[in-house]
C-alpha cells in the first residue's frame, strides 16, 4: 500500500471478510503429445502463493513471450491475481500463467525438461 501511495490499511481492509481459500493442485507431466496441462489464465483472487516441486512446466507470460518460472528449493512463487489488479487500478497487473506440456504452442520451457519430469 505504501509504495502505491495508498492508506497503509488499504489491503488489510479488503481482506477482512475471511474469504481465503486453499487448493492443492498437481499437474502430471504427460507424454510428447501433451499440450497445456493448465490453460493460460490469471487467478481470480488477490494473490496466489505457489510452492513448486521442481517439475517443469509453470510458465508466465512476460513481454510477449511464455517464460519458464525457475524452481528454487524452498522458494515461493507469488502471482498477482485479478482482484489485486483491479484494486490497484492496473498498477500491479494480474500474472498470466499456464502449465505447459511438450506439445504446447509457443513453449518457453525445454521439451526435454518437460519429458524428463515423467521419470
Amino acid at each position: 500500500a505504501f509504495g502505491l501511495d495508498l492508506d497503509t490499511n488499504y489491503f488489510a481492509r479488503l481482506h477482512s471478510e475471511n474469504n481465503s481459500s486453499l487448493r492443492l493442485l498437481r499437474y502430471p507431466a504427460g507424454t510428447e503429445d501433451t499440450g497445456n496441462r493448465c490453460k493460460a489464465h490469471s487467478d481470480y483472487g488477490s494473490i496466489t502463493i505457489l510452492l513448486t516441486d521442481g517439475v517443469s512446466g509453470l510458465e508466465a507470460y512476460h513481454r510477449g513471450k511464455w517464460r519458464p518460472v525457475p524452481h528454487a528449493e524452498g522458494a515461493l512463487v507469488v502471482n498477482a491475481g485479478s482482484l489485486l489488479e483491479s484494486w490497484t487500478n492496473g498498477k500491479i497487473p494480474a500474472t498470466l500463467h499456464r502449465v505447459a506440456g511438450p506439445a504446447s504452442d509457443d513453449i518457453g520451457s525445454s521439451k526435454e525438461d518437460l519429458l524428463e519430469d515423467r521419470k
